[in-house]
């Protein structure tokens, strides 16, 4: 791990590789609203524009929150942020990649669905962040500013993704 906190990888690179995670996990959703679209006849899409879209809607948002957090806890976390902005994507993206293997199997097992996306894609991401939390606090950190960290990280962590949470059943409710 000490290749991330070296930086040996162009951040670039890093965010490419993030952001064809994130096609991977959200193409069966895409492909569904995709689908959905060009059902109506407004457009013609196919599976390559439903990997595409997610990975740019996915990555996008990623970025534009870790930037906005990176930011904010410029004061609470010794100017930290873009480091542990540069820490998280490698911990998003076998994340992304165990959840898009999930999502694969619900095209052969769909009753995998609702157990997949109430309890296994949360429990994904939360190993990960729990693992990304661990190596933050011992490569950035000195011991007496632990608790800080993982205060911030993990009240951090509940907020966005309480709000994925309500937008989801919002969506749910309201589609």
């Amino acid at each position: 791990m000490n290749f991330i906190k070296e930086k040996k990888i162009n951040k670039y690179i890093v965010a490419v590789v993030l952001f064809l995670s994130f096609g991977y996990s959200g193409f069966y959703y895409m492909r569904g609203a995709l689908a959905l679209l060009t059902i109506s006849g407004t457009f013609v899409f196919n599976d390559v524009w439903a990997f595409i879209l997610a990975a740019l809607i996915g990555g996008g948002i990623f970025e534009l929150v870790t930037v906005f957090l990176a930011k904010g806890s410029a004061v609470r976390l010794n100017n930290r942020g873009a480091d542990m902005q540069y820490a998280l994507r490698f911990f998003y993206i076998p994340a992304n990649i165990l959840a898009g293997v999930l999502k694969t199997l619900y095209f052969y097992f769909p009753y995998l669905f609702p157990y997949g996306e109430i309890f296994f894609e949360f429990f994904f991401v939360l190993i990960f962040f729990i693992l990304y939390m661990v190596f933050c606090c011992k490569a950035y950190f000195n011991k007496e500013e632990y608790g800080k960290v993982v205060m911030f990280l993990g009240s951090s962590f509940l907020c966005v993704y309480g709000f994925i949470a309500v937008v989801a059943l919002l969506s749910g409710v309201l589609a």
